[in-house]
């Protein structure tokens, strides 16, 4: 049966029809961009009607190519279906296609279908979105809503593989591959490369560095005899942790190949060395110094003869405790013995020779130099003949005796004078018990004591005293009362009753005894005289006037 094939066209660039536009078996045909459309539903269901696009794309002029973006549920037609997001993404009506990218064109993808909302289209290195990429990706406006999308220009440069995912969530896209000969750095791993597929001459020079080597991944098996020299190493690149214990001999060492530079600090100790491997022709001048020598490693044996001299000693090196006892003869001395009784002198300059010490001038040293004395100037020599005097002071005698060497210092004193000492003599806590004079007074405690004090305030006497016995009168006066030591608890009772005495009505009457107490209190009632008028309190008295001569007759 002949089927009719309607063909519908556009002049306008980027117009690109919908399901609405074409029925099934239609095709439509842009001719501004060369791309011819048709509509496709595989299995007569509504999710997979779509349009197609079909275009000799790299043989016209470069130009932007718009892809309609819509967020479905997946299906198992989607690459990563049951894997991540149950959403994945339509384009052109197929879920997630893989897509080729022509460098040269710009791929713009709309997200202005509300089914975008919330799942921005981004580019990425790896389908996991580890690393992103954004070179010539623009992204534009809220997906879901008018005018969004994410566009990228595709050039020479572009990674050959591309993933399209959702940034907000995972494996909702697929695979975008670009049709130039760019690697992404870190895009070949070991499990892309076949075993021995490269070879020496697949390397170019110095593209393999230390860095492209993990740490010790090249063992002796890859590497032939001979095949590396002191050309393939840099310097420093080989260190002790690279060599193994007795794996370099000497028949690996070239004469003078090793220098002090190739040596870390510390490095090489005895055991390195074989006995006798070593000769002076082997060590510069001055290259071994007291650092490098451990204590008590060197002895006699290992120093020839007058190997050692003044030129390879430093100043103040060589210390007493260095010099075992009678190690230093004559012999090591640079200075002629002298004879029996002569010393060792200096004229001051370092020059060394043997004298005499002996009386008269300039020939006998100093016996003594500096005395001191606390608090007083320094007795100092002031040459070889200086003589030191010693001189008596008050109450004090010297003697000598010259066949024995002795100075004998006598007091002749004959004591104190009266009053003599005094407490700014004594200092404090000089005179104990053991100073004091026995005034045959016995220590103890004693009770209502009797004592006998001398005329210079000492104890002389002292006795347990009577506790029945009396004070005498106006023994104690005011004076030796302290202030507040008499209270109502150490006064004796005379009757009188604690209270106010005195009112309107009464007068009060108290009664005082020789020593000044109150002996008796009470109150009196005050009341008026008989006739006329009254001496009470409280009372009118009368004013009467007298008349007379002042006369005493009546």
């Amino acid at each position: 049966m002949a089927q009719t094939i309607q063909l519908k066209r556009s002049n306008t660039s980027g117009n690109t029809p919908t399901t609405s536009n074409l029925e099934l078996g239609e095709i439509a045909i842009n001719t501004k961009d060369g791309k011819l459309f048709i509509r496709k539903n595989v299995d007569g269901s509504d999710a997979a009607d779509g349009i197609l696009a079909y275009g000799p794309q790299g043989v016209y002029p470069h130009e932007t190519q718009v892809y309609e973006v819509k967020v479905v549920t997946k299906t198992a037609s989607h690459p990563q279906h049951g894997t991540g997001s149950s959403s994945g993404y339509s384009i052109g009506g197929l879920e997630s296609p893989y897509l080729v990218l022509i460098p040269g064109n710009t791929y713009k993808f709309d997200q202005a279908d509300s089914s975008n909302s919330g799942h921005p289209l981004r580019f990425y290195l790896e389908a996991d979105k580890t690393t992103a990429y954004t070179t010539g990706v623009t992204n534009s406006g809220t997906p879901g809503s008018s005018s969004a999308y994410t566009q990228i220009v595709v050039s020479a440069t572009t990674p050959q593989i591309l993933f399209y995912q959702c940034s907000a969530h995972a494996y909702m896209g697929s695979a975008a591959y670009s049709l130039n000969d760019a690697i992404a750095a870190n895009a070949i791993t070991a499990t892309q490369i076949a075993a021995n597929a490269v070879g020496t001459s697949e390397l170019a020079q110095n593209s393999v560095t230390a860095v492209q080597i993990p740490d010790s991944s090249i063992t002796a098996t890859q590497l032939a005899a001979n095949s590396v020299d002191s050309s393939e190493l840099v310097d420093g690149s080989i260190d002790t942790s690279h060599i193994g214990a007795s794996q370099v001999t000497t028949a690996k060492i070239a004469d003078s190949n090793v220098t002090v530079a190739k040596m870390a600090a510390n490095s090489v100790d005895s055991d390195q060395y074989v006995d006798g491997s070593i000769d002076t022709a082997h060590i510069a001048d001055a290259q071994i110094t007291s650092a490098k020598i451990a204590a008590n490693t060197i002895a006699t044996s290992n120093i020839a003869d007058n190997a050692i001299d003044g030129t390879k000693i430093a100043s103040n090196s060589i210390l007493t405790r260095h010099i075992d006892d009678n190690q230093i003869t004559i012999d090591q001395l640079a200075v002629t013995d002298g004879s029996n009784g002569q010393v060792l002198k200096t004229d001051g300059s370092g020059t060394l020779s043997f004298g005499t010490v002996s009386s008269g001038s300039g020939s006998t040293e100093d016996v003594f130099k500096t005395i001191s004395v606390s608090g007083q100037s320094d007795v100092v020599a002031d040459s070889d003949t200086d003589t030191l005097t010693l001189a008596a002071g008050s109450g004090m005698s010297i003697t000598t005796a010259a066949g024995s060497d002795t100075i004998t210092f006598t007091s002749t004193a004959t004591g104190l004078s009266a009053n003599a000492v005094t407490a700014t003599h004594i200092a404090t806590g000089a005179v104990g018990a053991s100073e004091l004079a026995a005034t045959s007074v016995n220590a103890g405690s004693y009770t209502n004591t009797d004592l006998t004090v001398d005329a210079d305030g000492r104890i002389t006497a002292a006795s347990n005293g009577s506790s029945s016995g009396s004070i005498a009168a106006n023994a104690i006066t005011a004076a030796k009362i302290a202030t507040g030591a008499v209270g109502s608890s150490e006064l004796a009772s005379t009757g009188v009753t604690a209270g106010t005495y005195g009112s309107a009505s009464a007068s009060p009457q108290i009664v005082v005894d020789a020593d000044g107490r109150v002996t008796s209190a009470s109150n009196v009632t005050i009341s008026g005289g008989s006739g006329g008028g009254g001496v009470g309190l409280n009372q009118t008295i009368s004013n009467y006037t007298a008349t007379g001569n002042g006369s005493t007759t009546a």
